[in-house]
């Protein structure tokens, strides 16, 4: 499908709130304040003001509706170009929806902090009860399930995350919107937390030096005039200072 799904999802999720969009714009919806579609104005802003994550998220939902009804392996694998060195892939099946994401930042110091994070990811996926099992590969080590596919744009990426989701991680219609919304906006989540690290560590560097600097100015100055010495009789002398 050429839109992943896009069209579908949307039509399903907004029904006769769509409307044609203006020429330049490919999706609209229309509504009236005083009578809000279905009678309920809470369920009308909470479909407008997250429009962003049903379009997102539409290949993430049409994928485990798949998982959900058993019949996943029918649809093809999914590729969203998130950015030029960057994307996700969705490969759904019978049993298991897998989600590879190829992640990468411009920045040298946000990938630094990305790969550890990636790393830490994997590492502590496993500790957490329930939660989707979670794998990190090197960049010039992709997972299985995109191997086959191009990888030159992905090669200097930061590397490849892979969850793994299972039916019971989507029993529930809440558990299946937390899904799609939590991987959806993955790499938002990734972002803001490698922002708040960078914003961490430069507290506690200003955090040192203000230390370093309350230090030196209780240091004690040596004096610089010659200190007064005695000799073996008793005698008292100042020593010139070296010119």
């Amino acid at each position: 499908n050429a839109d992943l799904y896009g069209q579908e999802v949307m039509a399903s999720v907004y029904g006769e709130m769509t409307a044609e969009p203006e020429q330049g714009y490919d999706f609209a919806v229309s509504f009236d304040l005083d009578n809000p579609p279905g009678g309920d104005p809470e369920d009308v802003l909470a479909k407008v003001s997250n429009l962003r994550r049903y379009l997102l998220g539409a290949p993430f939902t049409k994928a485990f509706t798949g998982l959900k009804e058993g019949n996943g392996s029918g649809l093809p694998l999914m590729t969203i170009d998130w950015r030029p060195s960057e994307a996700i892939w969705i490969k759904p099946a019978d049993q298991r929806c897998t989600v590879v994401y190829a992640v990468n930042f411009p920045e040298e110091t946000d990938r630094a902090i990305a790969r550890v994070m990636l790393q830490q990811f994997a590492k502590e996926s496993s500790k957490i009860n329930g939660a989707p099992p979670c794998s990190y590969s090197e960049a010039d080590k992709p997972p299985m399930e995109v191997r086959d596919l191009p990888m030159e744009p992905y090669e200097q990426c930061c590397g490849f995350l892979t969850f793994v989701v299972f039916p019971a991680h989507i029993s529930s219609d809440e558990k299946f919107d937390k899904a799609v919304a939590l991987l959806s906006g993955f790499r938002n989540y990734l972002h803001y937390h490698i922002k708040a690290s960078k914003t961490y560590l430069h507290m506690r560097m200003r955090k040192k030096v203000q230390t370093w600097l309350q230090v030196l100015n209780r240091a004690v100055h040596e004096q610089d005039t010659p200190a007064e010495k005695k000799t073996s009789s008793g005698k008292t002398f100042k020593r010139a200072a070296a010119s």
